[in-house]
């Protein structure tokens, strides 16, 4: 599969899913997401609380490095571009690197898990 048809598949399925994670929203009774955000604002929990509750409300606790694996991915994916224009976009190659490099992360991760 070429690099740029990579991208597209991949990105259309990362948008379907992070479509279906926002959607749990409608199921709850309050805005916890809101609540969260407005409790860090305030100071009432540290940017470490958050973020450990952030991962728990969205049902990401467990698999977080899968999650980092797909943002890397999709990061890399957004800055490709086959001539880049700017400092951000990347290349081929470097797309290529990213995504090996995400991947080897995930795969050590978990290794050290089990």
């Amino acid at each position: 599969m070429d690099v740029e048809s990579f991208c597209d598949q991949f990105t259309k399925i990362w948008m379907q899913y992070r479509d279906s994670m926002l959607a749990k929203r409608f199921t709850w009774t309050e805005r916890y997401d809101l609540e969260l955000q407005q409790m860090l604002e305030h100071g009432e929990i540290t940017k470490e609380e958050f973020g450990v509750k952030w991962l728990e409300l969205w049902g990401y606790a467990n698999t977080l490095p899968l999650i980092n694996m797909i943002d890397v991915i999709h990061s890399s994916c957004d800055a490709f571009n086959y001539v880049p224009e700017s400092e951000w976009e990347i290349d081929e190659n470097q797309l290529r690197l990213e995504v090996a490099n995400a991947i080897a992360v995930y795969k050590s991760t978990n290794n050290k898990q089990e």
